[in-house]
């Protein structure tokens, strides 16, 4: 079992995905939308306040076998973090 913080979308953030564009995006209230590779899309989609940071990196890592490393993973929820994307608590 996970303990301590967990990781979920910040408030006014939500994974979109229009049927137009293969790809996903980031909509943010304030500052219009971001277009996601699909890396992005499936690691922010396991930021649902159900899973630690470590395990949204294991977790990520099982979804894209090969094509994912633990330190890409980590890079990015830090970068999501730091622009507000993400946030972590109990």
């Amino acid at each position: 079992m996970d303990h301590g913080q967990y990781v979920r979308l910040a408030p006014g953030i939500q994974l979109s995905s229009e049927s137009e564009h293969p790809q996903a995006m980031l909509l943010m209230r304030a500052a219009g939308a971001v277009h996601l590779n699909q890396h992005a899309v499936a690691i922010l989609e396991l930021c649902d306040g159900s899973r630690s940071r470590d395990r949204v990196v294991v977790d990520a890592m099982l979804r894209a076998p090969g094509s994912l490393r633990a330190a890409d993973v980590i890079e990015f929820l830090d970068a999501a973090q730091s622009r507000g994307w993400i946030i972590e608590g109990e």
